[in-house]
């Protein structure tokens, strides 16, 4: 398309929507709706999903390590299992801080501590976290095979929970993303369609002449120019065309 053709077609716009107000802002109105609805459902949609894999990210595995390693072989496990794809983090805790833990968690009712302190039985362990809780699974199924692991206690139905709940919600919000675009349309080509007070009232009260033939007026107003014969309406489309090869319009 020739620049030309473009400021040509843009002057027109504007001067329908100037002529045509209030169905410019009817229209523009109902598109502004439009978008503010599309564009919270799917804010809602990202930011649900963002919440889902934060809960995820914070789904803890605990693996228990064998009371017969010694401080080199635990050093040596937790090396391995921060070596495992997906796993984000690794920290160690020894009997006596998982009693300490607990002791916390329960001090509003027992002394924990004083009661375990010469009989612990807890076990050594490393507190394991992931980065995708799609992949619980293989991890915890690698981890077990390892060394000096006794035991993982994972929550895989948690972990599972967590991945079926955001599936949910990105199938709803993609799905009213959808229905919302597909209403705008809707209502946007109806309302592109509804005809302005001034084409109504040109219909019902219609000025009664002998005009066959129109064609657009060569200043480019949008106006017309009407004839009663062929031969004048073919002047006015000669005026017309010469308008636009001017303009080098095609």
């Amino acid at each position: 398309m020739r620049f030309s053709s473009f400021i040509y077609l843009v002057g027109q716009g504007l001067h329908s929507m100037k002529a045509n107000r209030l169905m410019t802002f009817a229209s523009m109105g109902v598109l502004t709706v439009c978008m503010i609805l599309v564009g919270t459902a799917f804010l809602f949609g990202v930011n649900i999903d963002a919440v889902v894999q934060y809960m995820g990210s914070q789904n803890e595995s605990y693996v228990s390590v064998s009371d017969d390693a010694t401080e080199e072989q635990i050093n040596a496990l937790g090396d391995q299992i921060g070596a495992v794809n997906g796993v984000s983090s690794v920290v160690f805790i020894s009997r006596e801080e998982a009693l300490q833990q607990y002791d916390t968690m329960l001090s509003s009712y027992t002394d924990l501590y004083a009661a375990l302190a010469e009989d612990n039985p807890l076990p050594q362990m490393f507190c394991v976290s992931v980065n995708d809780v799609a992949q619980m699974q293989r991890i915890v199924d690698e981890i077990s095979t390892f060394e000096f692991v006794d035991g993982v206690d994972a929550a895989i139905d948690t972990a599972n929970t967590f991945l079926s709940l955001q599936r949910i919600v990105n199938y709803i919000c993609i799905g009213l993303v959808g229905v919302l675009a597909l209403v705008s349309i809707v209502v946007i080509s109806n309302t592109i369609r509804i005809p302005s007070i001034r084409a109504i009232d040109g219909v019902l009260n219609y000025t009664h002449h002998n005009y066959l033939y129109m064609c657009a007026k060569e200043d480019l107003s949008g106006r017309h120019n009407f004839a009663r014969t062929l031969a004048e309406h073919s002047r006015n489309a000669q005026r017309y065309q010469s308008a636009l090869n001017r303009l080098h319009i095609r």
